[in-house]
C-alpha cells in the first residue's frame, strides 16, 4: 500500500518511488488513488496478468 503517496508521481521521483524504479524488480500499488505507471510501478490490478505472463513465457 502506498500511504504516503511517495509512489504516486514519476517526476520529482520520491525516495521510495526511486527505491522500487531502480534497486528492485518492481512494484504494486494499491491505492484508491491513481498513479504514474510505469514498466516498474503498476497498479496492483496488474499483478495478476503480469505473474500470468512470468509462469507462461518460460
Amino acid at each position: 500500500m502506498d500511504e504516503d503517496g511517495t509512489l504516486k508521481t514519476k517526476k520529482p521521483a520520491k525516495k521510495g518511488r526511486a527505491i522500487v524504479e531502480v534497486d528492485t524488480d518492481g512494484g504494486y500499488v494499491m491505492s484508491e488513488e491513481k498513479i504514474e505507471e510505469s514498466e516498474e510501478i503498476k497498479m496492483f490490478d496488474k499483478f495478476i496478468e503480469d505473474l500470468k505472463k512470468l509462469c507462461c513465457d518460460q
